[in-house]
């Protein structure tokens, strides 16, 4: 299959396509099992090169023919170099090669992909989303800009974070990592891994950093990855305050509240799950976005961890005032049940 997914980025000439898939094969298509990748479909590679005197030399020279570029400093039209593939691929004695060859440490992909990266994502950063800790190592050593962002001013913890790679945010924050730093929508790293259900990376963060704040750490649990379990009884468990008041800073967080402000004021015209929260955001404590977010699990962990029904939002609404529009809207049938029983039975009180 992948064989023929790489003819086929060749025959389309495809060749970022082609690279970004023979250089990911191997961890994304045979992690764990007894196959080799393949290795290359470029022929009448010439080199001089003897791999038994200097097998490094002789990788490079390998890896480039086959991934179709000339010299180590090459950039694709993507906005890749080789720098960029050999970091993806894992392989730590080619980019040490590479590294050797004056490839830069602080190297970057150039343009952005599509919904996937942004543009300018250093390599540290690529190494760091895919798991491959030895190469963020060679990186390191080799002075790569430990607090370098991306065009989302995202940093490579923002990323380690992002896919919960515990080690190599550790690594990064041994390495003096900043975890403070805030993305363009201005949340930092914690709360970067509270989105993403990333637990593993939020008890690495507590752990580096003891005083690391849990502020809105649950709001962004529920509002950006569907209110998972775990990292809501996560947070329950570090003592994260039930009854926070979620707000936008407009000096601080500029383009976060821009988005949550045009969000708002689309509600009126074209509703959704999205538009309701912006809508319903400002002051609102998590119980009141697991509702506007139809997670009644979620809903259902904090009711009984204590969090209070009684609680108005900025525009006068508590919890089953948000509800109960919802349980006239599109919602599913089981979820409108859910939701009105889930706060009206925590909500009674027979005394």
């Amino acid at each position: 299959m992948v064989w023929n997914k790489l003819l086929f980025f060749l025959e389309r000439r495809d060749f970022h396509g082609y690279r970004f898939l023979l250089n990911r094969q191997g961890a994304c298509c045979f992690r764990g099992l007894p196959v080799e990748p393949v290795d290359g479909l470029i022929p009448e590679f010439v080199t001089v090169l003897d791999p038994f005197e200097d097998a490094a030399a002789f990788a490079v020279a390998w890896f480039l023919h086959q991934n179709g570029f000339r010299t180590v400093l090459e950039r694709d039209t993507a906005g890749w170099s080789p720098l960029c593939y050999a970091v993806i691929r894992g392989d730590v004695a080619l980019v040490q090669g590479l590294l050797e060859r004056r490839a830069d440490p602080n190297d970057h992909v150039t343009k952005a992909m599509g919904s996937i990266l942004p543009g300018r994502v250093p390599v540290l950063a690529l190494a760091a989303h895919f798991h491959h800790n030895q190469v963020m190592e060679t990186l390191i050593a080799a002075r790569a800009g430990i607090d370098r962002a991306d065009a989302a001013r995202a940093t490579p913890a923002h990323w380690a974070s992002l896919s919960n790679n515990a080690d190599g945010l550790r690594m990064l924050c041994e390495a003096r990592a900043d975890p403070l730093k805030q993305n363009v929508v201005g949340m930092h790293v914690f709360h970067t891994a509270c989105c993403n259900a990333a637990i593993d990376s939020m008890t690495v963060m507590l752990a580096q950093n003891p005083e690391t704040s849990l502020r809105f750490g649950l709001h962004f649990a529920v509002m950006f990855h569907g209110g998972h379990e775990k990292p809501i009884q996560w947070l329950i468990h570090a003592k994260a305050d039930l009854e926070e008041r979620f707000e936008v800073q407009k000096k601080h967080q500029p383009s976060w509240w821009v988005l949550i402000q045009m969000s708002s004021l689309r509600h009126r015209i074209s509703p959704s799950k999205w538009t309701t929260l912006a809508y319903h955001h400002s002051k609102a404590t998590p119980l009141m976005f697991t509702i506007l977010t139809g997670n009644c699990s979620a809903a259902t962990l904090l009711l009984k961890a204590g969090a209070r029904t009684d609680t108005k939002n900025a525009r006068g609404k508590t919890p089953l005032d948000l509800a109960e529009p919802l349980l006239k809207g599109s919602w599913d049938l089981v979820t409108r049940v859910i939701i009105r029983v889930t706060v009206l039975t925590t909500t009674y009180n027979p005394n």
